[in-house]
């Protein structure tokens, strides 16, 4: 497939978007980077992740740089929540993605998935190991609310408002 074969016509009223992507360890998420572009009034993104099969050691890889020219920030998506996030490279391409283009950021949770004890202890590990050195550099905008296994934080400037 090209990257011809991905355009979407714009939905140009769409604020709230919910999906449900269906996992395993070779899902490319790149090809719903085109969703997303194709929102530009976003304000509000639930992505939940539904895994088919559990194997929790990927290959390392980098991740696919998304930000460019043609493809701009957004300037409302202001609420990202991640849920039944495992850790796995495609998942963390597809987050990176987002917060790249969410210039409006007010609020980022990531609740790891929890099918299991041990697969939910490894992939709370990563959600810290992948976001907490994102946001550290950002410290002066975001605060981490107390939460022991969800990652959930949310702009200095939403919470003075």
């Amino acid at each position: 497939a090209t990257e011809a074969d991905y355009v979407l016509p714009k939905l140009i009223n769409l604020k709230h978007l919910e999906l449900r992507v269906i996992m395993n360890i070779d899902t490319d998420t790149s090809k719903l980077f085109h969703l997303i572009e194709a929102c530009p009034l976003l304000e509000k993104l639930e992505v939940k992740f539904l895994w088919s099969m559990f194997d929790t050691e990927f290959k390392r890889r980098e991740p696919v740089e998304c930000l460019d020219e043609q493809n701009p920030a957004n300037n409302h998506l202001k609420e990202v929540t991640f849920s039944g996030y495992l850790g796995c490279p495609s998942e963390l391409e597809f987050a990176l993605y987002v917060l790249k283009r969410a210039a409006a950021l007010e609020e980022f949770i990531v609740e790891p998935c929890d099918v299991s004890r041990r697969i939910r202890g490894k992939a709370i590990s990563r959600v810290w190991d992948h976001f907490r050195p994102i946001f550290d550099e950002i410290e002066l905008l975001f605060v981490a609310q107390q939460d022991l296994h969800n990652l959930h934080y949310v702009a200095k400037s939403k919470i003075s408002a």
